[in-house]
């Protein structure tokens, strides 16, 4: 039975229910004469919790269709609706973490180059707000700097270890010592120091590091002293 509008009360007939309801409670359609659509809000809802399946098959056979009229109609409404498309990704993220993550991943790994290439040509366009940036980061976070200085310096020179130095290792090591020299008992500017230095085959290790101040660091050179004995004995 189709809806039946009656102009002078501004109330319609749903097809389900077959109560008489105010026009608002009907969401808009221009395909019906009535201008809305023939099931009230909360029976066109139910319908379809109850016919999930169908409209998912449905979408797809006409995105399958006509591809391009599907996208267009999509890029349109999210132009227009910015901020309902902006919370639907905030949503969907927050109820599909871990299916967004692997779905990310995959699509980097399959992409690996593609990905690269937009990453430096970004970096390129943006030389000046990254520079700025790194320096800011590196005044803030100067022990994750020291580490990862470190480690790139250790794979230039092959002299990774079996683990890799992480940033909660080298913390542990330096609150262990109380974040002093263990030449000079400075607590300025402490750096990480290879006992056996990369350069003579150390290797870039937990069980290799020690924590000098740079002065220290500079003058032990190459030499192959581990101060740790000296502090572990008192």
């Amino acid at each position: 039975m189709r809806p039946k509008r009656l102009p002078k009360c501004n109330r319609l007939i749903c097809s389900d229910c077959h109560k008489w309801k105010r026009i608002d409670l009907f969401s808009v359609d221009n395909r019906n004469s009535s201008g809305r659509q023939s099931r009230c809000k909360r029976c066109q809802s139910l319908w379809v919790t109850d016919h999930k399946d169908y409209l998912k098959e449905y979408d797809r056979r006409r995105y399958i269709n006509s591809p391009e009229k599907f996208i267009a109609k999509t890029r349109n409404w999210r132009v227009n609706n910015p901020n309902k498309y902006k919370d639907q990704n905030k949503n969907y993220y927050l109820k599909n973490k871990e299916k967004v993550a692997e779905y990310s991943r995959k699509r980097y790994l399959d992409n690996r180059e593609y990905f690269l290439a937009k990453q430096r040509e970004w970096v390129e366009r943006n030389k000046e707000w990254v520079s700025k940036y790194k320096k800011n980061w590196a005044s803030r976070n100067k022990e994750s700097t020291r580490v990862s200085s470190q480690k790139c310096r250790a794979r230039r020179l092959e002299a990774m270890g079996n683990d890799i130095i992480t940033l909660e290792e080298w913390l542990r090591v330096l609150d262990f010592y109380g974040h002093r020299c263990l030449c000079c008992g400075n607590d300025e500017n402490i750096s990480m120091d290879h006992i056996v230095p990369l350069s003579r085959g150390g290797k870039h290790s937990i069980d290799n590091v020690q924590p000098l101040c740079k002065s220290c660091n500079s003058k032990k050179s190459t030499k192959t002293t581990d101060y740790r004995k000296a502090v572990n004995e008192e």
